[in-house]
């Protein structure tokens, strides 16, 4: 393989030549041997990973169909590689929450797992949670209770369990500002 150059991983507005190096990891254990993934790959990855996605949203779509259809720019049922990456750097840099987080959270996740066996390690997920909020995510004793509620061992958190885990620090961290409201009249 040849090695990408600094110009190559910027140009895709990725800070660093390592998060390209996974990210084209991640992308080509999804999509394989193509040049896009649909639908049924996502599908083969949620078994792989242990996950049970929903067989029917409220958009009438099983949940892998609807997590095209957040980042699906083409409107042809894939996503290829530049959107890939600009949907990761999109949600990565999203502080206000408004941004679709689940295709996200399995990049995350297939970034820790390396060797593609559908665990990772406490200590890779605590490098997520530092790296998505910040030191305080790790200080706290709630982080070390939600670690054993999730059931999860120090080498093998499952996506299911790492999920939960980052859902409750996205809810936690999104604000409550009551003056942004519309006021009843």
């Amino acid at each position: 393989k040849k090695r990408v150059t600094k110009e190559e991983w910027e140009a895709l507005g990725l800070e660093k030549r390592t998060d390209y190096e996974n990210l084209r990891r991640v992308f080509e254990r999804i999509s394989g041997s193509k040049r896009h993934f649909d639908a049924k790959d996502l599908e083969a990855v949620f078994k792989t990973v242990g996950y049970a996605f929903a067989k029917k949203t409220e958009y009438g779509m099983n949940e892998a169909e609807d997590i095209i259809w957040e980042h699906d720019e083409e409107c042809d049922g894939c996503i290829e590689w530049e959107v890939f990456v600009t949907a990761y750097i999109r949600s990565r840099h999203d502080a206000t929450g408004k941004e679709p987080r689940r295709l996200y959270y399995l990049i995350e996740f297939m970034i820790c797992d390396k060797d593609g066996c559908g665990t990772m390690s406490e200590d890779e997920c605590a490098e997520v949670l530092f790296n998505r909020f910040g030191p305080s995510a790790l200080a706290s004793e709630e982080t070390k209770h939600l670690f054993q509620a999730a059931g999860a061992k120090s080498d093998n958190l499952t996506y299911h369990q790492f999920q939960h885990i980052l859902d409750h620090f996205e809810g936690k961290n999104k604000t409550d500002d009551k003056s942004s409201k519309p006021k009843k009249r």
